[in-house]
């Protein structure tokens, strides 16, 4: 019969459903707009903000571990996803945000499929082309959570980190986001959440995956797994080939940052050892030329002649009559009438002390002493002796003036 029949999910009874939906009020990162009207649609630069806080380093593929072999896992079937994977695992996934369904394949087969929540309207999820680069099992966001209180308690709920201020003695709990695969450097990625409405969006940007599909799925995914987001969103393009040519550009900027400073490390370890070397030349022709000066100056030494000082025996004064020039004798002229005097005899002079030769000597250290006495007068040699006067007759004597006489010069009377 060609008759048409209502979704699965739509013949869950009203107290099913309600238990399914309660436990979304508080699971992930909230629903701020899950109760309200859709939101008028967001510039393109608005859209494309991040849903989660980026993480360092995943912007390009991790390096996958080995992985063991999947046990088979056999998942009755649900409303919300149907899974036929017996132990294969995962090469591509694609992802509608329109109809808000996922298609898992290996190869061109199909092995399942399941309902998700994307993005709303002003959180949507981008759509292009990715790969998935990290796998976390127990991760929780840490830019969307709640508030607690020093014992525990929720104080806010839907608390966004940098806009919600913290009390003080609180702390921030990120969202749950568990079985996490990333696929793209700004946080967005699938994991395990509620799916409140299905076929509507919920989420701030992430694929959320019904709870127990999504631990099967996370054991399928290997790193690098094809990702196709199609519908509405911001567009990524083809993320993957961004990441690979951003990885290929930071590995060629990181192996020339590498090249240069390793160049400059080989000249400056160049220069230091051409410094050192000037520095040991230097030193050594210093070391050099004070072993010529001193080899100079021994054979100085031992070449000049070795002469004893013999210090004079004479006193100061000999020493200066030695110096000064003998005195002419001094001959009194004799009278016209008076014999000849006798031959004068002059003296033996002194013999002159014959100075010693100067002997080369180091010179002693300068001696401050006193100024020289001053050298006493030359003494003159003796005089010759006088010769004896003439023997003459002796002369008459005087008369004696007569008594009356007046004395020479006295006025007469």
């Amino acid at each position: 019969m060609n008759h048409l029949t209502s979704p699965p999910y739509l013949r869950i009874p009203p107290l099913a459903l309600a238990l399914v939906l309660l436990p979304t009020l508080t699971a992930c990162a909230g629903l701020p707009k899950l109760l309200q009207p859709d939101a008028a649609p967001v510039p393109s630069e608005v859209a494309a903000q991040p849903s989660e806080a980026a993480t360092p380093a995943t912007t390009v593929l991790a390096d996958a571990a080995p992985e063991e072999p999947i046990k088979e896992v056999k998942l009755a079937p649900s409303a919300l996803f149907e899974w036929n994977g017996n132990g294969r695992r995962v090469s591509r996934i694609t992802i509608d945000t329109d109809k808000q369904k996922a298609r898992f394949y290996a190869g061109n087969d199909e092995l399942g499929w399941s309902m998700v929540a994307t993005g709303v309207a002003n959180y949507p999820t981008p759509t292009g082309q990715f790969n998935v680069i990290e796998k976390v099992e127990n991760k929780r966001s840490n830019l969307y959570g709640k508030v607690l209180s020093r014992r525990g308690s929720v104080i806010r709920t839907n608390a966004k980190m940098g806009r919600d201020s913290i009390p003080a003695g609180s702390r921030f709990e990120g969202a749950h986001m568990p079985f996490f695969m990333r696929l793209t450097g700004d946080g967005v990625g699938l994991h395990a959440g509620p799916i409140p409405n299905p076929g509507s969006p919920a989420s701030h940007g992430c694929i959320r995956l019904p709870s127990k599909l999504a631990p099967v799925l996370f054991n399928h995914v290997s790193i690098g797994t094809e990702v196709a987001i199609n519908g509405n969103g911001p567009s990524y393009g083809n993320y993957a080939q961004k990441q690979r040519t951003e990885a290929a550009q930071t590995a060629q900027v990181t192996a020339q940052r590498q090249a240069a400073e390793k160049k400059a490390a080989a000249k400056e370890a160049a220069a230091r050892e051409a410094r050192a070397r000037r520095i040991a030349a230097a030193n050594a022709a210093k070391k050099a030329a004070a072993a010529r000066a001193k080899a100079a100056a021994a054979t100085t030494a031992a070449a000049a002649p070795s002469v004893a000082v013999v210090p004079s025996q004479q006193p100061v004064a000999a020493r200066a009559e030695a110096v000064a020039p003998p005195a002419a004798p001094v001959t009194p002229a004799a009278p016209a009438s008076a014999a000849p005097p006798p031959p004068v005899i002059p003296l033996p002079m002194p013999e002159k002390p014959t100075a010693p030769a100067p002997v080369a000597a180091p010179a002693p250290a300068p001696v401050v002493t006193p100024p020289p006495a001053p050298a006493p007068a030359p003494v003159a040699p003796p005089p010759a002796p006088a010769p004896a006067p003439p023997i003459s007759a002796p002369a008459p004597a005087p008369a004696s003036p007569p008594a009356d006489a007046a004395p020479a010069g006295a006025p007469a009377a």
